[in-house]
């Protein structure tokens, strides 16, 4: 197995969409307090969020969803 040294003229592809995650966090913030509960509850049975899901619990700051959010872990 030969290593290869990395070069700084190599072009490194970026696999993260910055501006999809911002748009996302964008669009959870207008996310009724009834579906952010809903996704606390698709959290609690492990079926897996989508971006946009982990990113109204990001920035959930209703007291009630937050107690929701912790008591879940």
């Amino acid at each position: 197995m030969t290593i290869q040294a990395y070069s700084e003229q190599e072009e490194v592809a970026d696999f993260i969409d910055e501006g999809k995650i911002y748009q996302d966090l964008e669009k959870s913030q207008a996310l009724p307090k009834k579906h952010v509960h809903n996704i606390i509850k698709k959290a609690r049975d492990t079926n897996g969020l989508t971006p946009l899901e982990v990113a109204a619990l990001l920035q959930t700051k209703d007291k009630d969803l937050l107690d929701l959010i912790f008591a879940a872990l």
